[in-house]
């Protein structure tokens, strides 16, 4: 029993000692953290009120001066500061000392030099050495009406703003020799993924390219440009087909290969608006539309389907289906087929923007190429 007590050990006041010096050197020194941080943030805040205080005193002279247009009025010491708080120092007028109890006898056809520091309780002053021009110096008055948006950003904004010219559920084909969507600054959106795809060729040019789902390719297809931006949110399947620019991705099991430039990322932000439904019937007949096919420029179509046989071309049209779109020639314009299939046949050249359920290139080198919008150009949805 006495071998155990002698066994025993206490703190020493040595330790004891340091402990304490450790102690209150860390309690000196967050309180000494704690005292600037306080004094620094009062110090801006009495900073702030004073330059509030000080642009108010320059504000009511300015509308002084402005009052008597032209004539002369009498300004006294005790009408600048209306906060009893705070203390003006050093006051002059026209490079003139002006003294508390004295008023000054002011002409507005001549330019009023103010200089002044105003301080408070605490000693922090702020200073003022500014102009306050003479009447007929001034310009006239300008005319300016700010507007402000009564509305949140729609679709049609976004295809504007981003230059999108093809936003689809689906890609359904490129079945042709040579198939093609280009539009090198452009932005290209599907929404429910791409592919499998059939033919030979087939091609996807433009500089931003999001694609929401499954990816499924053929050998000889080409995805994006040397400078575009393609995202892809769902499971990629390449066989071979060649990528260009940035791929950002988020299937973990994507084996880049040889791919340069990849990013794997847990999730992507994808462009927020669902295609829209079509408007009330009333609007496109009220706007000028008709379910009448008229060949040539400006066409303005509204009906359950659409289709043409190649035999004329169409410039600068719209046309607006509640079904699906057939199209065989030359076009330029808008397509909008927000419940159906757009198909282009043959050599179909289609320049615009497409909005619609569905988009398939179906044979020979079917073509579509990004138009830009003139800021007048009136959009079907």
């Amino acid at each position: 029993m006495k071998k155990l007590l002698k066994q025993e050990a206490g703190i020493t006041l040595i330790e004891l000692l340091a402990t304490l010096t450790i102690a209150t050197i860390l309690i000196a020194v967050t309180f000494n953290v704690l005292t600037t941080s306080i004094k620094y943030n009062d110090k801006t805040q009495s900073h702030i009120n004073l330059r509030q205080e000080a642009n108010l005193v320059v504000t009511k002279l300015r509308q002084r001066h402005d009052v008597h247009d032209g004539g002369k009025y009498d300004l006294c010491y005790g009408e600048l500061l209306d906060n009893d708080i705070l203390k003006l120092d050093t006051v002059s007028l026209h490079l003139e000392k002006f003294s508390n109890n004295e008023c000054k006898q002011i002409d507005t056809s001549k330019n009023m030099e103010v200089q002044f520091t105003l301080a408070d309780q605490q000693n922090n002053d702020f200073q003022i050495d500014t102009i306050i021009e003479a009447e007929q110096l001034k310009g006239p008055p300008i005319s300016m009406e700010i507007q402000k948006p009564d509305r949140e950003p729609d679709f049609g904004d976004y295809v504007r703003e981003h230059d999108v010219f093809v936003y689809v559920n689906n890609v359904v084909g490129f079945n042709g020799s040579k198939s093609e969507i280009k539009g090198e600054n452009s932005t290209v959106v599907i929404r429910k993924g791409l592919g499998p795809l059939s033919g030979p060729h087939g091609n996807i040019n433009a500089k931003d390219i999001y694609i929401k789902g499954s990816v499924s390719l053929q050998k000889h297809f080409t995805l994006g440009h040397s400078n575009s931006n393609i995202y892809i949110d769902g499971d990629v399947d390449l066989n071979g087909s060649q990528i260009n620019g940035k791929l950002t991705h988020t299937d973990k099991s994507f084996n880049s290969g040889s791919l340069d430039d990849v990013e794997l990322v847990d999730a992507i932000t994808f462009p927020e608006f669902e295609i829209p439904e079509l408007k009330d019937e009333s609007w496109y007949s009220d706007n000028g539309y008709s379910s009448e096919v008229t060949p040539g420029s400006n066409m303005r179509f509204y009906g359950s389907s659409f289709s043409t046989n190649g035999n004329r071309d169409y410039e600068n049209a719209i046309i607006v289906s509640q079904g699906n779109v057939d199209l065989k020639g030359d076009f330029s314009g808008i397509i909008f087929a927000p419940n159906g299939k757009v198909s282009l046949r043959g050599n179909t050249t289609f320049k615009g923007i497409i909005v619609a359920n569905e988009v398939e290139l179906a044979a020979g080198s079917a073509t579509i190429i990004f138009e830009p919008l003139s800021e007048d150009s009136e959009l079907p949805f």
